[in-house]
Parts: C-alpha cells; sequence; structure tokens
C-alpha cells in the first residue's frame, strides 16, 4: 500500500470520527431528558441520518471521475478512487451502526448527569403527597 493510500484512509477515519463526535451528543442530551437508551439512540440516528448520508454520498461521488479516469497515471488514479469511496462506505456502515451501538454497551456503565437531581425532586415529591 502506498503512503498517499495511508493518507487517504487516514482521511477517510476522520469523517468517521467527526461523524461519530456529532452523534454523541444528541445520544447524550437525550438520555439527561429521561429517555431511554434505544429511545435516544433512535432519535439522533434520525436527526443525524441526512447529515451523514450527504456526506457521505457526496465524497463517494466525487471520487467517480478518479475511477473513470483513462490515460497516463489511470491505474494510481483508480486506486485512489476506490479507496475514497470504499472508504466512504465504510465509514458511513460505522457510524450509523458502531457508534450507536458502542453507545447502548456502554452507556449501561453510566448514568445521566442529571439523574440525582431527578431522583431528589422524585423523592421531594413522594414525601409532600
Amino acid at each position: 500500500m502506498r503512503k498517499s493510500h495511508i493518507l487517504i484512509l487516514l482521511g477517510l477515519s476522520t469523517v468517521f470520527f467527526t461523524a461519530g463526535l456529532l452523534l454523541l451528543p444528541q445520544l447524550r442530551n437525550a438520555g439527561e431528558k429521561g429517555e431511554s437508551v434505544s429511545e435516544a439512540i433512535l432519535e439522533s440516528a434520525r436527526t443525524r441520518l441526512r447529515p451523514v448520508l450527504m456526506t457521505s454520498v457526496s465524497t463517494a461521488i466525487g471520487a467517480v471521475p478518479l475511477v473513470m479516469a483513462s490515460g497516463a497515471g489511470a491505474e494510481s488514479r483508480f486506486t485512489i478512487g476506490i479507496v475514497i469511496i470504499s472508504g466512504m462506505v465504510l465509514s458511513t456502515v460505522l457510524t450509523l451502526f458502531l457508534v450507536p451501538l458502542t453507545y447502548s454497551v456502554l452507556a449501561k456503565y453510566t448514568s445521566a448527569s442529571n439523574r440525582i437531581d431527578r431522583e431528589i425532586k422524585a423523592l421531594e415529591n413522594d414525601l409532600m403527597n
């Protein structure tokens, strides 16, 4: 694998991490509102699906001319185009499925930051009634 291909893969991995980082605050905010983990995942996935797909599809379409190139250097442009397209497909799948799956697994070991406040208010309401 050439150095240029490794750099392209590193660039594509930043796309994956950026999309994942944009998904996590929405997951966290939904969890702090009192929604269950599955509800939070579904809501944030609905909200972020369109931007993630638009970014991935536009980047992949932009690489199509590299794949269809002919003439001098077409072989190297073809491989770079394939790396970009396959990397975008992989990063999209990872963003849409791996990040929520990882969040659902790790959310069991954490609690919302305002959980204690909600519990105190619930106990106060029970004492008042």
